[in-house]
């Protein structure tokens, strides 16, 4: 058995599910910033794909944040460019 379909098997035997949040484009967060890039992960089994965590770099602080965090005082929004 491969390793990838023994890590299937297991989420499934386990029942083993992702959870997600919904934040709202109008929300405060480091994941609306336009300074703010995600970080992905590869998905696991046959369909090839990227996962995003819940973890990015802000590239006008250039530090690692995380999606949810209260922004800095760089927060700017594509709608509301900030000059």
């Amino acid at each position: 058995m491969s390793m990838t379909a023994k890590v299937e098997n297991y989420c499934i035997q386990h029942n083993i599910r992702s959870k997600s949040i919904v934040i709202e484009g109008s929300e405060r967060a480091c994941i609306n910033c336009i300074w703010y890039d995600p970080y992905f992960h590869e998905n696991r089994g046959n369909i090839a794909g990227r996962v995003r965590t819940s973890l990015g770099w802000c590239i006008r602080r250039e530090q690692l944040r995380g999606a949810l965090h209260q922004p800095c005082k760089h927060y700017e929004t594509k709608e509301d460019p900030r000059s």
